[in-house]
């Protein structure tokens, strides 16, 4: 496959990106993208790393939480917290890496 064909398939999925994009996240091994950003990669636009890394789960956790269910239960857990901004290389390497698998998802040929 060439350049051509990924311009094709472009000019194809900038008639109705949203349809395109409900369309790629039903199909079978779609790697975890946000929406927005399916959106601006089928359209060929800027994607932003710090949105894709924001919908990412860190491994940092949140202070314990608590909730009370009709003043009688209790309920105490832990859990991970959205990551935040691009702070590190390793925070890069994630967020592009979801990135060229997006990519390679929906542009094979590329």
């Amino acid at each position: 496959m060439t350049i051509r064909t990924t311009f094709e398939q472009i000019k194809l999925y900038s008639k109705d990106p949203r349809q395109v994009v409900k369309h790629i996240l039903s199909m079978p091994g779609c790697p975890p993208f946000p929406p927005s950003q399916w959106t601006n990669l089928v359209q060929w636009k800027y994607v932003d790393l710090a949105k894709v890394l924001k919908s990412a789960h860190s491994t940092e956790l949140d202070p314990k939480q608590l909730h009370v269910i009709d003043d009688k239960v209790e309920l105490s857990f832990r859990v991970t917290k959205p990551a935040g901004t691009i702070k590190s290389a390793a925070d890069h390497n994630t967020t592009f890496t979801m990135f060229i698998k997006a990519l390679a998802f929906v542009f094979p040929q590329r």
